[in-house]
């Protein structure tokens, strides 16, 4: 996210997704041919450990050692960003550059942060909201420990950390929830339409592999609409399709000669569904700036992984009492998702934030009925800021 182009950063976010679904595809089959719950752990987990051999391999974010006053080592970074794009330049013109920016310093306050403003306040619930329906993803104690240790601050500015960063203004506040309500639905949805295959006919395993793979073609096609028409309305669009998707489904699970008509509902609507969590992730790391990025993504991975609680208990409601429930619960959620993710800021060819002041008035002039984005006047102004002289100049990494 931060050491990459802006017109590359949808592509990665997708590459990370596809990924993710990859893996889903792959543990059902696992554990269909184990059939042991301690060979199946011993072989998705293990692998895990190549990883601590591999953190050499990839460059520290020039953004986040700025932030935390390693301005030479940022400058290291960014002048072999500049080797590797062909545009060699001096490092002791960065570090100076480097040394200039940081002597403007803002105090950030963690998760508080994230509510700093009604704005940002809002884009965080809303965010969140939308990945309600996919839990799991990031385990719950793991983005805790990421929100109490706190995050990096701006770019640009030196400060002490503190959660309360997410919540420290109202505009912040605003975004904030925003994103936790739209991210905290999303992730509840496919949690719980995953665990919900203990309700339907033929083999659970292939049910499972089938109903991740669906999400394969919702990431590209993610990708391509939330380039074409921007971040905020096609999450909406892809939820309100997917409350049509659950109204059908509990219309038709019970007739068993309808079952064709719900298998095929729910491979569409499960992709319908990645679509949102695919963009509101990608909307995410695009609102919060580097000082509450981490904090303000782990607190929506933290939201969704508790919410996400809820779905083996939705799907008990299945089992026991009705097989139409589930689906009734999960319109309704994404009802509220559909509704949460058209509240927040468009993030396509906009002037991203930079510190925490920017992210508090983040959105702020955007019209609500605006459909295909255009680019900010700041965007269009300059993509770019000089780092050395003319002779020497590079492009910029956004993030």
């Amino acid at each position: 996210m931060e050491i990459s182009s802006s017109k590359k950063r949808a592509h990665i976010a997708m590459t990370q997704c596809v990924g993710l679904t990859l893996g889903a595809c792959l543990a059902p089959l696992i554990a269909w041919a184990t059939r042991d719950w301690v060979t199946y752990l011993l072989l998705t987990t293990l692998p895990c450990a190549i990883f601590f051999l591999t953190p050499k391999m990839f460059i520290e974010s020039p953004r986040w050692l700025s932030a935390k006053g390693r301005n030479k080592e940022s400058a290291k970074v960014i002048c072999y960003i500049g080797r590797v794009n062909g545009k060699p330049m001096q490092e002791h013109l960065v570090e100076d550059n480097l040394n200039m920016f940081t002597e403007k310093r803002e105090k950030t306050y963690g998760v508080a942060s994230l509510a700093s403003s009604w704005r940002l306040a809002r884009n965080t619930a809303l965010i969140i909201i939308c990945w309600w329906c996919r839990a799991g993803d990031l385990p719950g104690t793991t983005a805790l420990i990421i929100i109490c240790c706190g995050s990096t601050i701006g770019p640009s500015h030196i400060g002490t950390l503190c959660p309360s960063q997410v919540v420290s203004s109202w505009r912040l506040a605003r975004n904030t929830a925003l994103i936790i309500i739209c991210w905290s639905i999303s992730s509840l949805t496919v949690f719980t339409l995953m665990l919900n295959v203990v309700n339907m006919s033929g083999n659970p395993f292939l049910n499972y592999v089938w109903q991740s793979a669906s999400e394969l073609p919702g990431y590209f096609v993610g990708r391509w609409i939330s380039d074409r028409f921007g971040r905020r309305w096609p999450p909406a669009i892809s939820f309100a399709i997917a409350t049509a998707g659950f109204l059908l489904m509990a219309a038709t699970t019970r007739d068993p000669s309808l079952q064709w008509v719900t298998f095929i509902t729910l491979a569409v609507t499960k992709m319908c569904i990645t679509v949102p969590y695919y963009v509101v992730f990608l909307q995410a790391m695009e609102t919060y700036p580097t000082s509450v990025r981490q904090t303000g993504t782990s607190l929506g991975s933290l939201a969704s992984s508790g919410i996400g609680m809820l779905g083996p208990y939705i799907v008990y409601l299945g089992s026991s009492v009705d097989t139409r429930y589930p689906y009734i619960i999960l319109g309704l959620l994404t009802t509220l998702a559909a509704i949460s993710a058209t509240f927040l800021p468009e993030t396509l060819n906009q002037k991203l934030p930079e510190n925490l002041t920017d992210a508090q008035n983040f959105g702020k002039d955007q019209k609500f009925w605006s459909l295909t984005p255009v680019p900010s006047s700041a965007s269009i102004a300059k993509q770019s800021y000089a780092l050395v002289p003319k002779d020497g100049d590079t492009g910029r990494h956004d993030g």
